[in-house]
């Protein structure tokens, strides 16, 4: 609709921002551009909200996103103040790895990242979702890190405005690295061209798609690298529950004792967030003892035991300088307890399962 005076770009084709379509905390289109008409009401959103809700093992999440080089963890929708403080302290924790392996700053959404002049926060996004809704400990990574590799500084919070003289410094800093770097490719030349409606023109400048937003083809190897490093790392934080040991005792003949003590020796609590148990979404772990022809004296079948504390929850610096180990907020090792009137030789497989870490499971015979 080009008038010959006013030049206006065309709207946009979709209008869509994936990442303000999910439920928590969803605002419409007057307060949050790209919302869209209702939460999840992309099929894509919509796809990837039913799979994280119906696979209750789910842990962990790496959103990949793509510009700045900087891992980012909620709350968004709220100051991380409002949210329990074990919480930030294990996206810390695990976020430290991240540091280690990409080089890459950790922070929080909303207090270090979107600009302090935002109100609302962000809204509807995949990693609030994830955390809030389902207890998971979810990373949004924005790769390839052009700004630090350029020599520019993240202002605070990053993604706070800057002046037309910080933007001129800022692309001449990213023409020198293409030039110094990238072997000079990655800038098209001013080149005429003619409209056909706004007559000559010039097209030109650097290529935002894959040089800013993205890594060049050569760098992009060592992005994808130092990410899977990480993954590796963060899946290794995973609660990992076994039993320690289980005892028989025969109290007459035909009456045995049973006591199976069930540890998490694994970094995360088996509940993974303060958050899932705060919302009633934390399942508790289910331990059942099997066998033929046995007889429950003393003990249901199967005993729910709550969580299980991970080695998160411990402070080396309360161990190291007051002499003494922190309290944890639960405890790590239980044990479950049952009399039961069986034949001697009978065998028992004890299980200890949830949804979020699976089955294990022991053998023992009378």
């Amino acid at each position: 609709d080009f008038d010959g005076v006013t030049i206006q770009s065309a709207p946009r084709k979709w209008n869509n921002d994936f990442n303000r379509n999910f439920p928590f905390n969803w605002m419409d289109e007057s307060v949050q551009s790209g919302a869209g008409a209702y939460p999840l009401a992309n099929v894509e959103t919509k796809a990837m909200a039913d799979f994280v809700t119906t696979h209750k093992n789910i842990c962990c999440a790496l959103e990949m996103h793509t510009m700045t080089g900087i891992y980012l963890h909620p709350p968004g929708a709220m100051h991380k103040s409002e949210v329990d403080s074990r919480d930030i302290r294990t996206f810390q924790l695990i976020g430290e790895m991240a540091t280690e392996e990409t080089g890459y700053p950790v922070v929080n959404v909303r207090d270090d990242y979107v600009p302090s002049s935002t109100k609302i926060g962000s809204a509807g996004t995949f990693n609030d979702f994830n955390f809030f809704m389902h207890g998971i400990i979810d990373y949004t990574v924005e790769c390839w890190d052009l700004d630090p590799r350029a020599g520019i500084t993240f202002p605070h919070p990053v993604m706070e405005p800057q002046s037309d003289q910080a933007n001129e410094d800022q692309y001449l800093k990213y023409l020198q690295w293409i030039d110094r770097e990238n072997d000079g490719e990655g800038v098209q030349p001013w080149t005429k061209f003619n409209h056909p409606q706004l007559g000559e023109v010039e097209i030109g400048g650097i290529d935002y798609k894959f040089v800013v937003q993205n890594p060049p083809l050569k760098f992009l190897r060592q992005e994808v690298e130092k990410h899977v490093r990480f993954m590796l790392r963060e899946a290794n934080c995973l609660p990992q529950v076994s039993f320690r040991k289980v005892n028989v005792k025969q109290i007459e003949e035909t009456f045995y004792q049973i006591d199976a003590h069930v540890m998490n020796t694994g970094f995360l609590p088996t509940q993974i967030t303060e958050e899932s148990l705060r919302r009633k979404i934390a399942e508790d772990l289910k331990v059942t003892l099997d066998g033929e022809n046995i007889l429950f004296i003393s003990g249901k079948q199967t005993q729910e035991i709550g969580q299980l504390e991970g080695y998160s929850a411990i402070s080396s610096v309360s161990a190291s300088v007051n002499g003494l180990s922190s309290e944890r907020a639960r405890p790590s090792e239980k044990k479950v307890t049952w009399i039961v009137k069986a034949a001697p030789g009978t065998h028992l497989t004890i299980t200890c399962k949830n949804s979020r870490i699976g089955t294990c499971k022991t053998e023992v015979t009378l």
